[in-house]
């Protein structure tokens, strides 16, 4: 299960016509652009004119097929998430920190690299690294979803801290690794839907606790 796989990709009505953006959402600051065609990506952001921070996620079907479009977006973005997998095919680099690199020779001021079961890195344009585990759990369902709750996580609390810089990223991170590890504790939804906030601070507390020395 520590191993993404592609089985199938259907956009369904996101293949019709791109969704409108509301207008009660076009005045954020923060932005994630969940995985899906580079081009649509690029559609979702035009309209949101107050944007200070945006993220992006992708996959490998966008890097092997849509890779004139989703360079475009890397321009266009500060931060992009992605699995180990993935950057090295998006960077033909074998080692992730030259992949990180070269991620960032395309536009973005960030990179977080998922590792699975390992953990992530983020690697910013100062040359600034971080290494995180994964939480640690012995109950590991469905790691189905688990992506998005990371990336779900740490743009929390990024919007609610209102800053972006190496300490904010980091405690994002740790976030999102926390939200993560509920996800793949069920199936669907309900692992995360459970789970309170005095559950998510204590796991944060824990995993601050395991990473230092």
């Amino acid at each position: 299960m520590n191993k993404a796989r592609t089985d199938a990709v259907d956009l369904n009505v996101l293949a019709e016509q791109p969704p409108a953006v509301p207008e009660s959402f076009r005045n954020c600051e923060f932005v994630f652009l969940a995985n899906t065609a580079p081009s649509l990506q690029m559609k979702l952001l035009d309209p949101l004119a107050h944007r200070s921070f945006v993220a992006a996620d992708t996959m490998n079907l966008w890097i092997e097929t849509a890779s004139e479009d989703l360079k475009q977006l890397l321009q266009r973005i500060d931060l992009l998430i992605l699995n180990d997998g993935e950057a090295k095919l998006l960077t033909g680099q074998h080692n992730l920190v030259s992949a990180a690199k070269s991620i960032l020779d395309m536009g973005p001021r960030f990179v977080v690299i998922k590792k699975g079961e390992h953990g992530s890195m983020l690697y910013d344009a100062a040359g600034n690294i971080f290494l995180l585990p994964a939480y640690p759990t012995a109950v590991v369902i469905d790691p189905t979803g688990a992506g998005d709750s990371f990336a779900g996580g740490m743009m929390g609390h990024l919007s609610q801290s209102g800053t972006v810089d190496v300490i904010s990223l980091r405690n994002a991170m740790v976030y999102g690794t926390v939200m993560a590890s509920f996800t793949i504790g069920d199936f669907s939804i309900h692992g995360i839907k459970t789970a309170t906030r005095e559950m998510i601070d204590e796991r944060f507390d824990r995993l601050r606790k395991i990473t230092q020395f």
